[in-house]
C-alpha cells in the first residue's frame, strides 16, 4: 500500500512538471501612438529569441507558443522611442504598449552583463548602458567617447585613435594587452590595436565598472564594455549619413537591414567612411598633418531562424585606417613643469626629426549557434580575429636629431576563440549560467630600430632587428547562478577557473649595409648619457603557464519595484606573460596580476518613474601590478614586470531625471582616491626610487558628465532639438612615477537641429570652448616624461535619412 501511494505521488509530480514544461502561452496586445492612434507595422521582439511579431492595420500583435516564465519584449517603430518591457508569463497574457517620440517617464533598459537578459535597475553590479538613441544625443561616435556615459570610468587615445586607454576606478594600463575587456555582440577582443575605433549601427553598449573575471576572464581586471549591434528583422530599414566639418572632416555612412525569407532569414550590411587633417604642427620638419587620419570600414550580420528554437548568426567586420603618428611632446629630462610650458606658448607643437605613419587593418568574423530547450538555452560562439599594423618612418627619440626610428616595424596577430554556453531560461528563482571558453592567440612582431651608436668600433648609423612570435593557448571553465531565498532576498555565487599557456621565440640581430654584425665594446646613444648597451646579437625560446580563480560572491535585496540593494565582492585577473625585448629569457616571465573589488550599491526610481539614482562605494586592491618599465639596467631594455601594488576606493552618483516631456536631464558624479602602498624601481642613475603613496595614473579624483537634452514636436511629422554635455576632471598624473600631470578640465559639446518624417539636420561642436589639454601621456622610470594634445574644437553639420 505504501509502495502504490509513492507511485501516485511520483507520477502525479511528474505530470504536473511534465504540464509546465509543455504548457504553451502567448502574448497580445496593441501598438498605438501617443494619441491612440494605432501603428502599422511596429515591430514586437522577444529578447534573446527569434520570436516576434509586427503588429497589423488596427496596430494589433500575437506571438503564441510561449511556455511559461520570463520574457523580455522591445517595441520598435520609426521615428518612435525604443520601449522594452519585462513581462512574468504564467498564463496568457495582454500586453498594451503606447509609443512616443518623447517620453514624459524613463524606460525600462534591459542589458546582458550577467550574460543573461535583465533590467538594468534590477542587475546586481555597477553598470552604465546608453542605447542607441542616447549614444547619438551624446555624440558617441567612437569607443574613444565613451567617458560620456558613466562615473570613475574615463577614456583617452593618443589623438588619432591608434591607442586606446580605459581606466576604471584607478585600474589601467599602457600595454597593448588591456586591462577593460572589450566585448563585440559577445566576442572578445584581445589587443588595444585591434579594437573597432568606430560605432556604426549600434543597439546599445554597456559599461560594467570593477573586476568582471567570472564572466568574462581574463582582461577583466577593471572591468568590461558590452558593444551589442542592432539586428536584422522583418522590416526593411535603412540609413544615409554624410557630415562635413573644420579639420576637413568628413564622415559618411550607410546600412540597411531586409528579410531574405519572411520570419527565417534576415541581413544587414553597413559600411562607413571617415577622414580629418592633423592638427598638430612639427616645426623640425614644417608639416602640419599630424595626427590626421582616414579610416573605412564595412560590417555584414546575418540571422537564420530554421525553427522557434534553433538560431543562427553570422557577422563580419573590417576596418583599415591609416594615422600618421606619433605626435609626443616630451622626452628624457623634460619635466612636467617644461610640458607645461610647451602646452600654454607652443601648443599643438612637436619637433622632431621624422614623421610616422601607421596603417593597420583589422578584420573580426563570428558564428553564434543558440538553441532554446524549455528552460535553457545552449550557445555556440566562434570566432576568428586578425589585425595587422605597419609602422614606416616612426620617430623613436622624439628629438630634432637623427637618433632612433623604426623603418619597417610590423605586427600580426591572429585570435580563434571558442565558448560553449548553457543558461537557464524562464526560471523565477533560480538563474544560472556556465561554460566552457578556449582560445588562442598567435602574435608576431618584426621592429627593425635604426639607431646611432657612438662608441666602440662602430661609431655611426646600424639597424636592430627584433623579430618575435608569441603563442597563447587558454582555457576556462565558468559558471554563475543566483538564487532566491525569499520573494526580494537574492544571493549570487560565481567561479571561473582560467590556466594559459604562453610560448615565445624571439630574436635580435644587428645589421650595417645589410651585413650582420656584433660589438660588444658599443654603446647605444640614450638621452641623458651613453648607457651600456652591447651590440650583441642573442636568441631565445621559453615557455610559461599561468592560471587563475576568479570567485565572485553577492547579495540583493529588493525592497520594492523602485528600490533595489546590492552588494558584491569579486575577482579580476589579467594572464602574466613573456616579454620579447630582453636578451635573457630569465627576464623574460612576469606574473599575473589580479584586483579584489569589494562594492554596495543602490539603484532606485523616484517620481512615478521620472528620476532615477543610483549609488555606489567600492574598495580595490590591485595586486601583482604589471607596469611598463626597464626590466634590465645592463642593457636598457623595457618591457613588462610586476613592479606594483595599490589601492583605490571612490563612490559613484549616476542619474537621469525627466522634468518635463522632451527635457532629458543626467547626472554622473565619481569621487577616486588611489594610493600606490608598493611600487620600487631602479633609476636610471643606478638609484632605487619609492613611489609609495603616490597616486596611481589616469585617475583623476574628480570626474563625471552632464548633459541636457530636450526635443520639441512642431507639427505631425517635424521634431526640433538641442544638446549640451559637459565632461570634467581635477588634475591627474599621467604614470606612478607622478612626473606626468595634467591639470583640471572640462569638455563642452552640444548639437542643435531638426528633423522632418525620416531626414535630419544637424549642426554639432565638440570641445566649444577651444580646451588645450593632453589626452594621454606616460612616464619612464622619472627619467623621461611624454604626452599627447587632445582634439581642439571641432564643429560641423551632419544630414542623416532614416528609412
Amino acid at each position: 500500500m505504501k509502495a502504490t501511494t509513492t507511485k501516485r505521488w511520483t507520477f502525479l509530480l511528474l505530470t504536473l512538471i511534465s504540464y509546465q514544461l509543455s504548457a504553451q502561452y502567448q502574448i497580445t496586445g496593441t501598438v498605438k501612438d501617443e494619441v491612440g492612434e494605432p501603428l502599422i507595422g511596429a515591430t514586437v521582439h522577444i529578447m534573446g529569441t527569434a520570436k516576434g511579431a509586427i503588429s497589423d492595420s488596427d496596430g494589433t500583435y500575437s506571438i503564441s507558443d510561449l511556455s511559461a516564465g520570463q520574457y523580455f519584449l522591445e517595441f520598435t517603430y520609426t521615428g518612435f522611442e525604443l520601449q522594452q518591457k519585462q513581462v512574468d508569463l504564467n498564463q496568457s497574457q495582454q500586453v498594451d504598449i503606447q509609443l512616443v517620440t518623447a517620453s514624459i517617464t524613463l524606460g525600462e533598459v534591459i542589458v546582458s552583463a550577467n550574460k543573461q537578459l535583465q533590467n538594468i535597475q534590477q542587475t546586481p553590479i555597477s553598470m552604465t548602458a546608453v542605447q542607441s538613441k542616447q549614444i547619438e544625443k551624446l555624440q558617441i561616435n567612437e569607443l574613444n567617447e565613451l567617458n560620456r556615459v558613466a562615473a570613475n570610468f574615463k577614456s583617452y587615445d593618443d589623438g588619432g585613435g591608434s591607442f586606446q586607454v580605459f581606466a576604471s576606478r584607478g585600474i589601467y594600463t599602457i600595454d597593448v594587452v588591456p586591462t577593460t575587456g572589450i566585448y563585440v555582440d559577445e566576442v572578445p577582443f584581445f589587443a588595444s590595436y585591434g579594437f573597432p575605433t568606430l560605432l556604426n549601427d549600434i543597439e546599445r553598449i554597456e559599461i560594467l565598472k570593477g573586476p568582471q573575471g567570472t564572466l568574462y576572464g581574463r582582461n577583466a581586471l577593471a572591468g568590461a564594455i558590452n558593444v551589442i549591434t542592432k539586428r536584422p528583422t522583418n522590416q526593411v530599414k535603412g540609413y544615409a549619413r554624410v557630415g562635413y566639418g573644420n579639420l576637413n572632416q568628413l564622415n559618411a555612412s550607410a546600412g540597411i537591414s531586409f528579410p531574405i525569407i519572411k520570419d527565417k532569414l534576415f541581413a544587414k550590411v553597413n559600411a562607413g567612411h571617415t577622414q580629418r587633417d592633423g592638427y598638430i604642427n612639427n616645426i623640425a620638419i614644417d608639416t602640419d598633418n599630424l595626427l590626421g587620419r582616414e579610416s573605412v570600414t564595412t560590417g555584414f550580420k546575418v540571422n537564420y531562424y530554421p525553427t522557434d528554437r534553433l538560431s543562427f548568426s553570422w557577422s563580419s567586420g573590417l576596418e583599415v585606417r591609416e594615422v600618421n603618428a606619433y605626435a609626443l611632446v616630451g622626452g628624457f629630462g623634460v619635466t612636467n613643469a617644461i610640458l607645461d610650458s610647451l602646452k600654454q606658448n607652443h601648443p599643438y607643437e612637436v619637433n622632431f626629426d621624422r614623421q610616422g605613419v601607421y596603417n593597420t587593418t583589422t578584420t573580426h568574423n563570428a558564428l553564434k549557434i543558440s538553441y532554446d530547450f524549455p528552460k535553457a538555452t545552449l550557445s555556440s560562439i566562434s570566432s576568428l580575429q586578425y589585425y595587422n599594423t605597419e609602422r614606416e618612418n616612426d620617430d623613436f627619440d622624439f628629438t630634432p636629431f637623427d637618433i632612433n626610428y623604426v623603418s619597417n616595424g610590423s605586427s600580426n596577430n591572429y585570435t580563434i576563440s571558442q565558448e560553449f554556453r548553457l543558461n537557464s531560461t524562464n526560471n523565477e528563482n533560480f538563474n544560472w549560467v556556465g561554460g566552457l571558453y578556449l582560445y588562442y592567440v598567435d602574435r608576431e612582431d618584426i621592429t627593425p630600430t635604426v639607431s646611432t651608436a657612438l662608441a666602440g668600433n662602430s661609431a655611426g648609423e646600424f639597424t636592430q632587428r627584433l623579430d618575435s612570435n608569441i603563442q597563447q593557448t587558454g582555457l576556462a571553465l565558468f559558471g554563475q547562478a543566483d538564487y532566491e531565498l525569499t520573494s526580494q532576498l537574492s544571493i549570487l555565487l560565481g567561479l571561473r577557473y582560467e590556466i594559459e599557456r604562453s610560448e615565445i621565440t624571439a630574436i635580435r640581430e644587428h645589421f650595417r649595409n645589410g651585413q650582420n654584425f656584433e660589438d660588444p665594446g658599443n654603446s647605444v646613444f640614450t638621452p641623458g648619457g651613453p648607457l651600456p648597451s652591447p651590440l650583441v646579437n642573442s636568441s631565445f625560446e621559453t615557455d610559461a603557464t599561468f592560471n587563475a580563480l576568479s570567485p565572485k560572491v553577492g547579495v540583493n535585496y529588493e525592497v520594492s519595484d523602485d528600490l533595489f540593494l546590492f552588494g558584491n565582492m569579486a575577482r579580476g585577473y589579467r594572464p602574466g606573460g613573456l616579454n620579447q625585448f630582453v636578451n635573457d629569457q630569465e627576464a623574460a616571465q612576469y606574473d599575473p596580476e589580479f584586483s579584489w573589488n569589494y562594492e554596495l550599491g543602490v539603484k532606485s526610481s523616484w517620481l512615478n518613474n521620472r528620476l532615477k539614482a543610483n549609488f555606489t562605494a567600492f574598495y580595490i586592491n590591485w595586486e601583482d601590478q604589471q607596469l611598463f618599465t626597464v626590466v634590465d639596467q645592463t642593457t636598457f631594455q623595457f618591457g613588462v614586470d610586476n613592479v606594483g601594488e595599490s589601492t583605490s576606493q571612490g563612490v559613484e552618483l549616476e542619474m537621469n531625471y525627466l522634468p518635463v516631456k522632451g527635457l532629458d536631464l543626467t547626472a554622473n558624479v565619481g569621487y577616486l582616491s588611489t594610493e600606490i602602498t608598493d611600487y620600487e624601481v631602479v633609476g636610471f642613475t643606478g638609484e632605487l626610487v619609492n613611489n609609495e603613496g603616490n597616486q596611481q595614473g589616469y585617475s583623476p579624483e574628480w570626474n563625471g558628465n552632464f548633459s541636457a537634452n530636450y526635443e520639441r514636436k512642431l507639427g505631425p511629422k517635424t521634431t526640433a532639438f538641442m544638446g549640451l554635455d559637459y565632461i570634467f576632471q581635477s588634475e591627474m598624473f599621467f604614470d606612478p612615477e607622478n612626473t606626468v600631470k595634467q591639470v583640471s578640465y572640462g569638455l563642452l559639446n552640444g548639437r542643435i537641429g531638426a528633423s522632418y518624417q525620416g531626414f535630419e539636420v544637424s549642426l554639432w561642436g565638440k570641445n566649444i570652448t577651444d580646451e588645450v589639454y593632453f589626452s594621454y601621456g606616460y612616464g619612464v622610470g622619472g627619467a623621461a616624461s611624454f604626452a599627447s594634445y587632445g582634439l581642439p574644437a571641432t564643429y560641423g553639420f551632419n544630414t542623416v535619412y532614416r528609412f
